[in-house]
């Protein structure tokens, strides 16, 4: 008799424990259906541009070549008022 006693007990514990898991599944599952997110227009504009950047279609090598050319020749001039203007516009 004891042991019927103690063996119901048991398996009633392991019931409710089946029962809770399934409750809090399901509470997981709703909560993750309500999870939303929202990507900024400034931070789809940076995955625009960062995916330009990727595929390489934007470099002009022609502009490249020349311009590393110029460098390597030391003919390659910017006058120190054009930078800071072009610093400034960039910046502000």
């Amino acid at each position: 008799m004891i042991i019927n006693n103690t063996l119901q007990g048991i398996a009633s514990v392991y019931s409710k424990n089946n029962s809770i898991s399934k409750a809090a599944k399901a509470y997981q599952q709703e909560r993750d259906e309500q999870d939303d997110i929202q990507i900024s227009t400034k931070g789809q504009q940076f995955n625009d541009l960062l995916q330009k950047l990727k595929s390489g279609s934007e470099v002009r090598t022609d502009k490249v070549v020349y311009y590393e050319n110029l460098v390597a020749s030391g003919s390659y001039f910017v006058s120190s008022q054009d930078l800071a203007d072009k610093i400034l516009q960039t910046r502000y």
